[in-house]
């Protein structure tokens, strides 16, 4: 572990969220649970948690509990001898913003944070299991449905939420992500690796949540649109806490 310093179209294609619960008859609903992976392909400590998360993912769950990954590479990394193509200094800003809410201010990778309210390492699949039972066991998720669209040049993602009690302050979030990335690394830390990546957050949109939404999202001509996805989720505006969380595929 490292420690540093610190607007609709007129048709959609077939698409739809995916299941938004693991129940089975006798059990209670078990609402999806949002990871948020800070990685970077200049760590050594990071493939792992990479591997993981791309694991859980591609299990849809984990410690019984119905779970939807995303990576955001930082980019505080970069200046150590690779510049990680996917990094961004927005991803950097949202992990520190995590930082200073649930981690007492430590900043490190690979960090995950557990729907916005708790911390652990990202290779940590005993501690991430722990986290993720005691959210769900919170309860009371809001179910947030959402479909994605890719043609041409953009994605749209259109996301319906409940009423919301005027009362609390909710913003919605959608995040782009690309899954099935390859890097070859020459320098760094991670010299020599061929890097696997899932879930890799191209781009996010953050603002007020109505009853429906729609997101478009411009696309670089780089990403391929057969490994794009989308994930929604309700928050509190105050404490970033997630309320409810969707995952949309082509």
């Amino acid at each position: 572990m490292r420690l540093l310093a610190s607007v609709f179209l007129v048709a959609f294609t077939a698409c739809a969220s995916e299941p938004s619960s693991s129940a089975q008859p006798g059990r209670p609903v078990a609402h999806p649970v949002l990871l948020e992976l800070f990685t970077s392909q200049g760590c050594s400590s990071c493939p792992p948690a990479d591997a993981l998360l791309r694991s859980v993912g591609h299990a849809g769950a984990i410690a019984g509990v119905p779970v939807i990954p995303l990576a955001f590479h930082v980019d505080y990394w970069n200046r150590l001898g690779w510049t990680d193509p996917f990094s961004s200094p927005r991803w950097s800003a949202r992990q520190r913003r995590y930082a200073r809410q649930v981690a007492a201010g430590r900043v490190y990778t690979p960090q995950l944070v557990v729907n916005g309210r708790a911390h652990v390492v990202g290779s940590d699949r005993r501690g991430i299991a722990g986290l993720v039972k005691r959210q769900a066991a919170r309860g009371g998720a809001l179910v947030v449905r959402a479909k994605l669209d890719v043609a041409r040049s953009r994605a749209r993602v259109r996301v319906h939420v409940p009423r919301l009690d005027k009362k609390h302050h909710f913003e919605l979030v959608v995040a782009l992500y690309e899954s099935g990335l390859r890097t070859r690394v020459p320098r760094g830390e991670n010299a020599g690796r061929q890097l696997f990546d899932d879930y890799v957050v191209r781009d996010l949109r953050a603002g007020p949540a109505a009853h429906d939404n729609t997101v478009v999202f411009a696309l670089d001509r780089t990403w391929r649109t057969s490994k794009l996805g989308a994930v929604a989720w309700l928050r509190d505006a105050r404490s970033q806490a997630v309320m409810g969380v969707v995952r949309a595929v082509r």
